[in-house]
């Protein structure tokens, strides 16, 4: 089955462990939300809406976390485990929240990752430990690529 299939499933989870999964990321935005005062902007569920935005599946096995832009697959990542998706949602959620919290109080000549980075971090570390190791060591990454630039 392609994704294109079923490019429009507005019929929520198709079977027992979307569901599952489902409830599980209606109570992360709930936590980033109590934890940071600010609803996620965007809680991935399992419809592909071909815009750009994130959904979930569940289908022999393995859990898939993806976006169709145009019918095309803009982003995609595969995985046997419901904590590694949950925790690959959960960041995306936190940086969400983190990205339109440094918008809204942006500091004149300060590299604007420095604000959204470390709540970025903060809450996903928040949420499970372990999610919060994998941000930490992905902004290491960045960093070590593309430093700071304050002006």
């Amino acid at each position: 089955m392609s994704p294109l299939d079923d490019l429009h499933h507005p019929g929520g989870p198709a079977n027992p462990e979307e569901a599952e999964v489902a409830r599980q990321v209606a109570g992360l935005a709930d936590r980033v939300e109590q934890l940071s005062g600010r609803r996620p902007s965007y809680v991935p569920d399992t419809e592909n809406r071909d815009a750009g935005c994130t959904f979930y599946r569940y289908r022999d096995g393995t859990y898939s976390y993806e976006a169709f832009e145009r019918g095309r697959e803009s982003f995609g990542r595969r995985t046997p485990s419901r904590h590694e998706l949950l925790g690959w949602i959960a960041s995306d959620l936190a940086r969400d929240v983190a990205t339109r919290h440094e918008l809204e109080h942006r500091v004149e000549g300060q590299d604007s990752r420095r604000a959204w980075f470390a709540m970025w971090e903060e809450l996903t570390a928040a949420l499970d430990p372990e999610w919060g190791a994998r941000v930490r060591q992905h902004v290491a990454e960045t960093l070590a690529r593309a430093p700071y630039r304050d002006a």
